[in-house]
Order: C-alpha cells, then sequence, then structure tokens
C-alpha cells in the first residue's frame, strides 16, 4: 500500500451522522403532523366523552322510572346519586365522564306527571343536554 492509496481511501469516507439540514427538515415534518393531529384526538376524545354521558342519561331513564314507581313519585326532581345509593343504577352510569369528582350527583332528572321531562347533566350543562 502506498500513501497515495490511503489518501484515496480518505477521501472515499462516508460521514457517520446526519446534517444538521436533514435533523431540521425532520423536526419540521414531525412538527406538521403533530399539529394536524393533536386537535383531531382532542376533538374525538370529547364525542367519546359526550356520547357516554348521553349513554348515562338513557340508561337512567328506566332507573329513574321504576324509582318513582316504587315510591309512589309523581312530581320532583331527582339526582343520580339517590338512583345510586338505593341500587337503581350503577355508579359508571350516575357519573359523568366528564367529571372530576367522583361523587354519583351528576344528573337531575325532572319528573313531571310520573313521566320524565328532561335529564340535565350538571357537569357539562347544554354540551351534555339529551333531548328526549
Amino acid at each position: 500500500m502506498s500513501l497515495i492509496d490511503d489518501r484515496r481511501r480518505a477521501d472515499r469516507r462516508e460521514p457517520l451522522g446526519f446534517t444538521l439540514i436533514e435533523l431540521i427538515v425532520v423536526v419540521a415534518v414531525l412538527g406538521i403532523l403533530l399539529a394536524i393531529a393533536i386537535p383531531s384526538y382532542l376533538q374525538a376524545a370529547e364525542r367519546a366523552r359526550r356520547g357516554s354521558c348521553f349513554s348515562n342519561q338513557r340508561n337512567l331513564i328506566p332507573a329513574a322510572l321504576l324509582y318513582c314507581s316504587d315510591h309512589g313519585i309523581t312530581d320532583g326532581v331527582l339526582n343520580s346519586e339517590i338512583l345510586c345509593e338505593e341500587g337503581y343504577c350503577t355508579e359508571e352510569i350516575a357519573e359523568c365522564p366528564c367529571s372530576e369528582h367522583v361523587d354519583f350527583d351528576d344528573y337531575n332528572i325532572t319528573i313531571v306527571g310520573g313521566d320524565i321531562e328532561t335529564i340535565e347533566c350538571t357537569v357539562e350543562g347544554e354540551e351534555h343536554r339529551l333531548d328526549l
């Protein structure tokens, strides 16, 4: 081997890492993808919580009607906590998924003439209003 062969080999050496430009491009692309994905994820999560709240409210209807029938109530406002304590519904149904406190009193059910007039989510209000 000669000195000329060593120089030729040294000139053909490949870089060992990424260049600064390549790293900046990768970070920029990842930032753009995250800017698109995060709002979509947050909207999907909120839709899921809202749907779960609506499901809870629909499941409270027969529980409230049964409670009113058993206790002879024709008019009044029931709270989901009473239904939960009396065993007419589970704790999961009595709790809005958006609630920060586990207290099982997240829904008020208005009874008029023995029928349910409204169910109100006390956590999110109009955002989680189920039209009957």
